[in-house]
């Protein structure tokens, strides 16, 4: 299950503007009760107080196990926690009341149909506990409601066709990581404020057509996965996109049109999609896209040589699983801001780039599965981020360059599968302290193994394997 870079919890945090001050335990400000510090359990002394509040506003944002006060609320702390089950039911007495978030409260049981007499909410949230059942159609009476967070519980049933009727302000609307299924209904096509659909790893069926968003020109933010897209090959979208996350869906096998189009992408995540195209064909400006995923498709041809032309602000580049071939392109070195490398599994050739050393940012290079030959170039020292380097199952040679010692945040070293010879250099356990795991295998090291220097945390389990001609310096001395 993939997690996003960017999810709603960062806008959610901005929007509730939750108060993480240590200390503080409770906040209660006029209408608006605040709690967000660790463990506490509401009693119905503190009940029967909210209920003669004329709350506005109610921030509950963490699992809660006993109740801590600063004497603001008083009351008997005995009773069991009232949020270990469904919403709790005092809420639903908060008639002027207009955020309500009960994040990742550990909620179970079902959204009660009460919910819709909270005529006034702008904002609710109960994303993230283990909610079940249907979304009650009542939530269609919330006709104030802006922001609605159902996300990662076990929500059922259809998407709801009256969420449509919520066209006059809804904004953003997720219901992600959940079990609905069925399609996506053609109501959600008229709600013209929003901004963010997020539909993402449900267990829905069918197809979206054009008529799926035929007024949503605001939209920014959509998340779609096992759909299939039928749009006219020229259709011209109304929205232009930032970020667009599609996963198993039938795209039509080439790199879509009407995704061309979204020249503001910041975020562009197409897995499993079956994609047969090249990248010169499927790229040309985009200026502002910072994460790229196409990982699992059929991507073939090679990597364009203007390549970091077409990307020039990419950070993470993910197109491991492809049918990609050539050489690693000069160019990729001009794209500095590259903090990950992901590009296993596919048919590339030649040599690494001797240039890799400039991308100074670089964090994560994963080359495995590849057919590339030659050596690790002596720049790779450049890149003193590193912290996973893989490289295993390729036709590398020579030796694990002196340079590679100044990369002393490396937490992976996977070479295993190669044909890199001479001795194992003892620097790897006297420089690489945060080294985890270090796989060798399949070489054609020989000599003996430098064990001094290396942490007791560092998985030394594949070091060994057949093809390599080394003396363990501990047994020997057994």
């Amino acid at each position: 299950m993939y997690q996003f870079p960017f999810l709603s919890s960062s806008k959610r945090g901005k929007l509730l503007d939750r108060d993480e001050d240590e200390g503080t335990e409770v906040n209660y400000k006029r209408e608006v009760l605040m709690i967000s510090k660790t463990k506490f359990q509401l009693s119905y002394g503190t009940l029967s107080l909210i209920s003669y509040c004329e709350l506005t506003a109610i921030f509950i944002c963490c699992p809660w196990r006993k109740w801590s006060t600063d004497n603001s609320f008083v009351g008997p702390t005995s009773h069991t926690s009232l949020f270990t089950s469904d919403v709790p039911n005092f809420v639903h007495e908060l008639h002027k009341i207009k955020l309500l978030s009960l994040y990742d409260m550990g909620l179970q049981g079902t959204i009660a149909k009460e919910i819709g007499n909270l005529s006034f909410l702008t904002v609710l949230d109960l994303a993230n506990n283990n909610l079940s059942g249907s979304i009650p159609s009542s939530l269609g009476n919330l006709t104030r409601l802006e922001y609605l967070y159902l996300s990662s519980n076990s929500l059922s049933g259809f998407v709801p066709s009256f969420l449509g009727d919520l066209r006059v302000r809804l904004k953003y609307l997720d219901l992600s990581y959940n079990q609905l299924s069925g399609g996506i209904p053609l109501s959600l096509g008229q709600l013209s404020n929003l901004e963010t659909l997020d539909v993402f790893y449900n267990s829905l069926v069918g197809t979206v057509s054009e008529d799926h968003f035929a007024k949503l020109s605001k939209l920014l933010d959509l998340r779609i996965s096992s759909l299939k897209f039928k749009v006219k090959s020229d259709w011209v979208p109304p929205f232009r996109l930032q970020v667009l996350a599609l996963e198993f869906c039938d795209i039509g096998g080439q790199f879509p049109q009407w995704v061309q189009m979204q020249k503001e992408l910041e975020y562009l995540f197409m897995e499993n999609c079956s994609i047969s195209d090249t990248l010169s064909n499927s790229f040309d400006n985009y200026k502002n896209l910072t994460y790229l995923s196409l990982s699992n498709n059929h991507i073939q041809g090679p990597i364009p040589n203007n390549f970091s032309q077409m990307l020039p602000s990419l950070y993470q580049l993910n197109l491991d699983q492809n049918n990609i071939n050539g050489s690693l392109p000069d160019s990729l070195c001009e794209m500095t801001f590259l903090y990950d490398i992901v590009l296993s599994g596919n048919h590339l050739s030649g040599n690494l780039p001797g240039c890799l050393g400039y991308l100074y940012k670089l964090e994560t290079l994963k080359l495995s599965s590849n057919e590339i030959t030659g050596i690790i170039p002596n720049s790779i020292g450049g890149a003193s981020n590193l912290a996973f380097l893989n490289l295993n199952n390729n036709s590398l040679t020579g030796e694990l360059p002196f340079t590679l010692k100044n990369c002393t945040r490396l937490e992976v070293v996977d070479i295993g599968e190669n044909m890199f010879s001479r001795n194992i250099p003892k620097w790897i356990g006297n420089n690489l302290l945060n080294l985890q795991a270090l796989r060798l295998r399949n070489n054609k090291f020989y000599g003996h193994i430098p064990f001094e220097g290396f942490g007791e945390s560092l998985d030394l389990c594949s070091l060994i394997r057949d093809g390599d001609k080394l003396i363990s310096s501990l047994r020997k001395s057994e």
